[in-house]
């Protein structure tokens, strides 16, 4: 949301923290804030099979990335409770998802075939 400061011909847009939105030249002024984390931790799951699980034990977090096993040979599925080989998001083997959540323990995944592995990381 931004605001116009001042009157006349002489207005200008800003946003929350007082930056113009324009840098003067016409062009938009970005000033983007990142977030920052204070811990980084990491985990596997090297039984994952064709019912759902919890991804790992509870740890609270900002962000986690998950990474399927190079290795499978089948497709490992990421999703909340409940989800299915037909509602998570695919993982074929290699392939990675990073996604903000604020523990591990409401992350789930089922695989394809038995012995499908991921490799995560999460940040706090």
């Amino acid at each position: 949301m931004s605001n116009v400061v001042g009157s006349g011909i002489s207005r200008h847009l800003i946003d929350s923290d007082g930056d113009a939105l324009d840098d003067g030249n016409g062009k938009l002024n970005v000033n983007a804030t990142t977030d920052s984390y204070s811990t980084i931790a990491d985990g596997s799951n090297t039984d994952i099979d064709t019912s759902a699980i919890v991804l790992g034990p509870s740890a609270a977090c900002k962000e986690v990335v998950i990474q399927a096993s190079a290795s499978n040979t089948g497709i490992v599925y990421v999703g909340a409770t409940g989800v299915t080989t037909t509602t998570g998001i695919a993982l074929n083997a290699g392939d990675a998802f990073s996604f903000n959540i604020d523990n591990i323990d409401n992350v789930y995944v089922i695989a394809s075939a038995n012995n499908q592995a991921v490799s995560y990381v999460y940040f706090n």
